[in-house]
């Protein structure tokens, strides 16, 4: 049996073990820097991409996370990089 963590609230999810089905996983995180200044972000997350976007630069990523799992070729500077972030934004009412 695992042990959670004191910090983890231990609550369950989901009973059958299952994970739900969700469009997809959206987020906001703030990320310290090695200089200690806090960076903002949000994104989301589903099946196929993952969007972020940095608050305090505008720096945005984006992802196929089916043809590149390890996220090495970020495609917010592709050929069809405005097409794809202004539907990416959209997802986050930006």
């Amino acid at each position: 049996m695992r042990r959670v963590r004191p910090e983890a609230s231990g609550k369950l999810l989901a009973r059958s073990g299952a994970a739900p089905e969700r469009e997809a996983v959206y987020l906001e995180y703030e990320r310290k820097q090695p200089d200690d200044a806090p960076t903002p972000m949000l994104g989301w997350i589903d099946a196929r991409e993952k969007f972020v976007r940095y608050l305090g630069s505008g720096e945005e990523e984006l992802y196929d996370l089916a043809a590149d799992p390890e996220e090495r070729v970020n495609l917010a500077f592709g050929a069809r990089a405005p097409e794809r972030l202004s539907a990416a934004r959209a997802r986050l009412l930006l």
